[in-house]
């Protein structure tokens, strides 16, 4: 999902509720939202790193694989941008749809 989707989702009244007055703008949330976010601190740096350690040695020890990184760039790439999407989906013989799949009220 790109940023703009996830706004596009904002009722006036999420808007409202998440600044705390009436009559918000989502302006005004983007300039908030964007002055929430902080640098880690050289300490929390230290125990993402060691937390990731772990996470490293847990996956090696049960033989887990993940992704490469140029398929996690791909990925954000083809979610976020329609044209290139369904071009590359058109190379490997797939077709995307631009709205959501609805699931029959029967299943």
């Amino acid at each position: 999902m790109s940023n703009d989707a996830y706004y596009e989702g904002f009722t006036q009244n999420d808007l409202d509720f998440r600044m705390q007055k009436t009559g918000a703008s989502m302006e005004e949330y983007k300039a908030f939202a964007k002055e929430q976010v902080i640098d880690f601190t050289d300490e929390q740096k230290k125990i993402i790193d060691e937390h990731m350690g772990r996470i490293e040695e847990i996956i090696a020890e049960k033989g887990y694989t993940i992704p490469e990184m140029e398929q996690i760039v791909f990925h954000c790439i083809t979610r976020c941008d329609r044209d290139f999407r369904s071009e590359m989906y058109q190379i490997i013989g797939f077709t995307s749809q631009d709205e959501d799949f609805a699931i029959p009220e029967t299943l």
